[in-house]
């Protein structure tokens, strides 16, 4: 993994900690697979920004006195890269403090996140890639499957019969079409252009309207502009390393 997706991937998780989503968001595919069923017995698998955000909204909805810590960042080169980071805090419904630590494991394609998932411990993280590595070696040595080869017992006999050649061949026509002498003449009436050319339309129809905040289009552009203020952050950060 190069050095922009180290970046990409500790800004992502910066954000998850400060609980803003619409970072990650931002940086991530339209069809993210987020997969916590490997760390929680609640945890989910889901796709989309909008099944990832309420997992992710859902995750941390009955904590109080959060705070979150990156610890380290592993590059697994074209597999991913790992990120392993602790919580603290306490749940609402009990004063007990809690420290959890966990791992996840992230992909990206095209400076875009497409996947994570998340396990208990850095280890089950770094088996996942070690165990993504080797079915990726596997698949490029398998050559492909040879065709089947069809039956000889299923295949159709020669006919015997051969249609025999028509003796009989259409003869040409000998007579043929003349010549029209008759040839249209060109008008010499050519239409005037026209002095009044076409006003434009103040049909309030016509008119753009502002977005509204809170609409998709207004979500979609927000959305585009935090990504690309993310992606220049992670080019400084990894020119700066």
């Amino acid at each position: 993994m190069s050095r922009m997706g180290v970046e990409l991937v500790r800004i992502a998780m910066q954000a998850y900690g400060a609980r803003d989503y619409e970072i990650v968001l931002a940086l991530a595919d339209p069809m993210m697979r987020w997969d916590e069923r490997a760390a929680r017995p609640e945890g989910e698998l889901v796709w989309g920004h909008d099944d990832v955000l309420r997992a992710m909204e859902g995750r941390l909805s009955d904590w109080k006195d959060y705070s979150f810590q990156l610890e380290e960042l592993i590059d697994c080169g074209e597999h991913g890269v790992i990120a392993v980071y602790s919580e603290r805090g306490s749940r609402l419904e009990t004063d007990f403090l809690l420290k959890e630590r966990h791992a996840a494991l992230w992909m990206i394609e095209n400076t875009r996140l497409v996947a994570c998932a998340v396990y208990l411990t850095r280890e089950e993280a770094l088996r996942a890639a070690e165990m993504a590595a080797r079915s990726t070696a596997v698949a490029e040595r398998s050559p492909d499957p040879p065709a089947p080869s069809p039956d000889p017992a299923e295949r159709p006999e020669p006919s015997a019969e051969r249609p025999e050649p028509s003796a009989e061949r259409p003869e040409p026509s000998a007579e043929r079409p003349e010549p029209s002498a008759e040839r249209p003449e060109p008008s010499a009436e050519r239409p005037e252009p026209s002095a009044e050319r076409p006003k434009p339309s103040t049909d309030a129809a016509t008119t753009r309207k502002p977005l509204e905040p809170g609409s998709g289009q207004w979500a979609r552009r927000e959305r585009e502009a935090r990504r690309r203020a993310a992606l220049r952050r992670a080019a400084q950060q990894s020119k700066a390393s």
